[in-house]
């Protein structure tokens, strides 16, 4: 059991550009870049150590480890150019990533913090695979306790939206994306119940609402 609750996840912003580094993501004016992942972790560590020099030795061992063998030098020279790209900025001129020749390089741009806004998850009634009636009472009990259980889990940090505005979606055509955007969820629960050989089966999935 967990004693003590999560802290709020922070977003870490700089010019145009705020970055949620455990989600990954990275927005300019709340819009979201498609950077690779090696791009963002590369910006993670110059963002943890701002002011600070990150040596290229130690971004390819957090990058590539010691059993992948790749060219580098030249790979990474790669990473730092379509990182520079994304954020508008340029190893001559820099406004955020300085290069420190023959050692590394130093994040220079002004930060602030500032807390996540809870992640909204709605959980969709789980369909019945059994094609019996009476089952219906045992997916919507399920579905209580499963909006329950995720409610109590991250409370800093999740947002569960309740049951009644669940089961409006109870047997709806409508898309993923097309119930986020209504219900305003960041993320959605969808599955299916089986009982099956004495046992209850259930088949999950947790979707990103915005891309499916």
């Amino acid at each position: 059991m967990v004693s003590k609750a999560a802290s709020p996840r922070e977003i870490v912003c700089f010019g145009d550009f705020e970055a949620d580094v455990p989600a990954g993501v990275l927005r300019k004016q709340g819009v979201r870049l498609r950077i690779t992942y090696q791009c963002f972790k590369v910006l993670a560590m110059l963002l943890e150590h701002a002011g600070q020099v990150v040596t290229r030795e130690e971004m390819r061992r957090d990058l590539w480890p010691e059993d992948v063998i790749v060219e580098f030098e030249n790979n990474l020279n790669t990473v730092i150019a379509r990182l520079r790209t994304a954020l508008g900025d340029a190893g001559d001129h820099p406004r955020f990533i300085e290069t420190i020749p023959k050692r590394g390089y130093r994040f220079i741009g002004k930060l602030s913090r500032r807390a996540a806004p809870r992640s909204k998850l709605l959980v969709l009634p789980f369909a019945n695979l059994n094609d019996d009636p009476a089952e219906e009472h045992f997916c919507e009990a399920f579905l209580e306790e499963i909006i329950g259980a995720l409610a109590r889990l991250a409370r800093e940090q999740l947002a569960v939206i309740a049951r009644t505005p669940s089961m409006h979606y109870k047997g709806s055509q409508k898309s993923i994306s097309q119930i986020g955007q209504e219900v305003a969820a960041d993320y959605v629960v969808e599955g299916s119940l089986h009982r099956w050989d004495g046992r209850v089966v259930a088949n999950v999935q947790l979707i990103r609402a915005s891309d499916q």
